[in-house]
């Protein structure tokens, strides 16, 4: 039988804005990064089918009073393929793809 792991309650804007100024501040990490575009796809054996953002976009979280119901979210103009995804499809499946065209 499969150990069960607990399930994480859902992250909230004040919590993502958080780890991500905290990963820019402690480690020069930028993490604020919005999916766009998910692809799925199948794997023989697999009980799930996988499912990545193809497209990332960048973004900054600004709070304005408390909690969640003063955050503004500013997208910004950077726009990236997954690279993780790109790896995969590289390295597992032999698919070369143009970051900056799929970027555009």
């Amino acid at each position: 039988m499969r150990e069960r792991r607990p399930r994480r309650r859902p992250s909230t804007g004040s919590d993502n804005r958080a780890k991500t100024l905290e990963l820019h501040e402690e480690r020069g990490i930028s993490a604020g990064y919005m999916p766009s575009v998910m692809a799925t796809w199948q794997v023989p054996g697999a009980s799930r089918r996988p499912c990545a953002p193809v497209l990332l976009r960048s973004w900054r979280a600004q709070a304005h009073g408390r909690g969640t119901a003063g955050l503004d979210i500013d997208l910004g103009e950077d726009v990236e393929l997954n690279p993780v995804l790109e790896h995969y499809l590289r390295s597992e499946q032999g698919i070369e793809l143009d970051p900056e065209a799929l970027a555009r």
